[in-house]
């Protein structure tokens, strides 16, 4: 009898702190509830983007900016939630389907967007070469970048 009060006890502590650990090592947010914001390079020419003109930039049918300066596309990983949300709320396709029409444009000559592997890195990256377009997940925005959009 006296182990059994012994476990109920230490169960009666364990649980609470179990569940602080686990709320510990939970985001408080997710990558994929946050708002997209896509960010370019302080020399683009533009104020604000729609949707759709961002698509149009990503999938390469706008490859230059108002002022004849080359835009250059830069994606996140593929693996990355960012990359995922975005494909899917901003282009409207599956990274499979993504996948698919970056062999085509392949075989007419295109490239896919450079790759950046984090926040970070898409942010010296946007701000370091004229005409780059990105996209990010945060709460302010970066010094030495432009807001062009916010997308939810």
């Amino acid at each position: 009898m006296l182990c059994s009060l012994k476990h109920r006890a230490v169960r009666a502590l364990l649980w609470p702190l179990i569940g602080l650990v686990f709320l510990s090592l939970t985001p408080a947010t997710n990558a994929a509830e946050s708002e997209i914001w896509i960010v370019a390079h302080p020399s683009v020419p533009a104020d604000v983007l729609k949707s759709s003109e961002v698509q149009r930039i990503f999938l390469l049918k706008t490859t230059v900016w108002k002022n004849g300066t080359p835009i250059v596309p830069v994606n996140r990983e593929a693996a990355s939630q960012e990359r995922l949300r975005f494909s899917s709320v901003v282009l409207g396709v599956s990274i499979r389907s993504l996948s698919n029409y970056w062999n085509r444009m392949h075989f007419k000559g295109f490239m896919p967007p450079v790759v950046q592997e984090s926040n970070a890195a898409m942010i010296a990256f946007v701000r370091n070469v004229p005409g780059a377009i990105g996209y990010i997940t945060t709460d302010n925005i970066p010094e030495g970048v432009i807001l062009l959009a916010k997308i939810q």
